[in-house]
């Protein structure tokens, strides 16, 4: 019986750090993924020149966004 509890305490253990790990990782690219972008807005570099495409829009707003939300708690 005890092996039993045993064996499922370590199952969910492994399971519990898949999902922290798989996580992580996914926070680490989305805090890259902005890095990126932020290189790509303060450089100005463009894929086509003149064009802003739908995720720099997206970019955009979701800057603006958080300033004035981080601007309201000041």
């Amino acid at each position: 019986m005890k092996g039993k509890e045993k064996e499922k305490r370590l199952n969910f253990l492994e399971n519990v750090s898949v999902i922290v790990k798989s996580s992580g990782l996914l926070i680490w690219f989305i805090v890259f993924l902005l890095a990126l972008l932020e290189i790509k807005r303060y450089y100005n570099i463009d894929l086509i020149p003149g064009y802003d495409s739908s995720v720099d829009d997206v970019y955009g707003y979701m800057r603006g966004t958080l300033s004035e939300f981080a601007k309201s708690f000041k």
